[in-house]
């Protein structure tokens, strides 16, 4: 299990790795396994290990979603007592095998879409801005924001894994939107397709046992369900909202309270 750490209490816990035995139902006594995110003293980190995934050989691989690297824990035989099979904790960061090409070409496909999709919220926020629902537009114009960011995360997971990203051209966004059910009608299929996508290439990781791609990706799939939450919930709402101006302005007055959160890190071996 990896504890993720808890920066909100007097003294910093967590920042690491552990084995939970369990007996029938029953959790046992954590064992740490990997340490030393969390500095001596206690009172700084340089990492939060968060996610573990258990590689076809044995080997565990988990996130840090702090400084954006993907750590794989490995065993080896005690050297000191000579005994071949006996294990201890080994980690090793960084050195992965080169991104299998197909990898590659569907990373570079998903950037481009990325891309796409901020070019699509940001055209959406324009219709809104017109039509003087600026609760609206300033939630599109967010969302767009986070798509940016995303993009980015693929582009520099891909450099991290000794792997160049190549850009490719974007379509023209559309911008022939006719209401705003039009807009959040448009904007689900278009979650939609992404999620699709994303769902495509963690399909193809796993062919190739591209592990660090599978975590990478392992994020953006968690990301993508809730972004079909939210565009649908908007959708419904808008439904439930019919030709009632007044409730349309409370709506408006809610989305407009959308604030900017901070991107995370990209995973990266």
């Amino acid at each position: 299990m990896a504890y993720h750490g808890s920066s909100y209490r007097s003294q910093l816990t967590g920042y690491k790795v552990v084995f939970i035995p369990m007996h029938g139902t029953k959790a046992g006594t954590p064992h740490d396994v990997v340490t030393g995110w969390l500095l001596a003293g206690g009172g700084s980190v340089w990492g939060r290990p968060v996610e573990l995934l258990v590689a076809a050989d044995g080997s565990l691989l988990t996130s840090d979603d702090d400084v954006g690297v993907v750590y794989r824990l490995a065993t080896a035989g005690r050297k000191d007592t000579g005994t071949e099979g006996h294990m201890s904790p080994r980690l090793s960061v960084g050195g992965a095998d080169p991104m299998n090409e197909a990898v590659q070409t569907a990373l570079n496909r998903q950037i481009k879409h990325e891309f796409s999709s901020a070019h699509f919220y940001l055209s959406a926020s324009g219709y809104c801005e017109s039509i003087s629902l600026t609760g609206f537009a300033g939630w599109l114009r967010q969302q767009s924001r986070e798509e940016v960011g995303h993009a980015l995360r693929i582009f520099d997971f891909m450099h991290d894994r000794g792997s160049r990203a190549e850009l490719q051209a974007l379509d023209q966004p559309g911008r022939d939107f006719v209401s705003l059910l039009d807009v959040f009608t448009q904007a689900l299929q278009h979650e939609q397709a992404v999620t699709a996508s994303i769902n495509e290439i963690y399909a193809l990781a796993v062919r190739e046992q591209d592990y660090p791609t599978q975590v990478l990706l392992q994020w953006f799939i968690t990301e993508q369900v809730e972004e079909e939450k939210s565009v649908s919930q908007i959708l419904e709402e808008l439904r439930m909202v019919g030709d009632s101006s007044s409730a349309l302005l409370m709506l408006q007055r809610e989305l407009g309270t959308r604030r900017a959160v901070a991107p995370m890190p990209a995973a990266a071996s």
